[in-house]
């Protein structure tokens, strides 16, 4: 929201939108940088949550059996099974892409289980 004029929170003043492993590693970045880096807490469940949307079952006709959506790959992104944390980083444009294109109901069972911190089995079980 920083960087789109349309929010009260937009600053002109920032140019670029840098992704770091880390807190660590953001440190000293120039001012005109908004850096940013994944929450250590809930990241690997992220990671886990698309990795199980993208491996569900999928029909005959090129949705899934459940949670109707068209068929995805982690190649028409750019990417590569299992996704990682470097992929959030340095792919995080793709990365963003490919989750918005997830079923509603996946996006949501996704951040539910990263703010908990697991993808619960049951979810896994409604949703093969």
């Amino acid at each position: 929201m920083m960087t789109q004029p349309e929010f009260s929170s937009f600053d002109p003043s920032y140019k670029e939108l840098i992704f770091f492993m880390n807190a660590e590693e953001a440190e000293g970045h120039p001012e005109y940088v908004i850096a940013a880096w994944p929450n250590e807490e809930n990241i690997h469940v992220f990671i886990e949550g698309i990795n199980w949307a993208m491996g569900r079952a999928v029909g005959y006709d090129g949705f899934t059996t459940s949670l109707r959506r068209h068929v995805l790959t982690f190649e028409d992104f750019g990417l590569s099974y299992p996704l990682t944390k470097r992929d959030f980083v340095d792919n995080w444009e793709e990365v963003g892409r490919l989750f918005w294109r997830l079923h509603n109901e996946e996006q949501n069972i996704i951040r539910r289980a990263s703010f908990r911190g697991h993808l619960s089995d049951d979810v896994i079980e409604r949703f093969p």
